[in-house]
């Protein structure tokens, strides 16, 4: 991995990933101890052994990072801070003014308080709540809805159906364990009829 190129961070995150699987494996009696012994004594890299083995990649061009995930933050300047700031009630989609006050909120609480957003959605009171859990949510609304697929992906930005299909297929295995009220009905006096 560090010679095509994957971040450091992405190589600690596969190791740590291999012994975690180690582990399970170890504990179903896959893999005997002294293999599992060797592979837990894997350790990954040490903040300033990635940034020198980064050094010696950039020393020999090789690439340091193949994703598309940025090496280094972009730090906005003050005028781009308030344009941001300003950016909801100059835009021409915001559905209305009580929206726009919503928006200029979250940007007050990431940019001037500098909450991540985990702590933004702390806010609201619920436990373990990622940003991204807000948007399969959404997702999984709009599937319980059963609005078409193809709209959902647009709606959603995918490329293609893979990950709209997985909200419409969950949808679609969770109702069928579900009985209908006229089932349950119907079930209910055959019970008492076989009685």
């Amino acid at each position: 991995m560090l010679t095509e190129g994957y971040a450091i961070g992405t190589i600690n995150m596969r190791l740590a990933t291999v012994r975690t699987y180690a582990r399970l494996a170890h504990l179903a009696g896959v893999i005997p101890a002294d293999t599992y012994s060797r592979i837990r004594a894997l350790s990954g890299y040490r903040r300033s052994e990635g940034d020198n083995l980064d050094q010696q990649r950039v020393a020999t061009d090789q690439s340091t990072r193949i994703a598309a995930k940025k090496a280094t933050a972009n730090i906005l300047t003050t005028s781009q801070i308030i344009d941001l700031k300003h950016a909801p009630w100059r835009n021409p989609t915001t559905r209305s003014e009580a929206v726009a006050a919503r928006d200029a909120l979250l940007i007050c609480l990431l940019v001037d308080l500098g909450l991540r957003c985990g702590e933004v959605a702390l806010l609201i009171g619920i436990a373990n709540l990622s940003p991204h859990d807000l948007r399969h949510s959404w997702a999984t609304r709009l599937a319980q809805l059963q609005v078409p697929i193809q709209a959902l992906r647009d709606a959603g930005g995918w490329s293609n159906f893979a990950m709209p299909g997985r909200y419409v297929a969950q949808q679609a295995i969770a109702n069928d364990r579900i009985p209908l009220a006229n089932d349950l009905v119907a079930e209910s006096a055959a019970t008492e009829e076989q009685a």
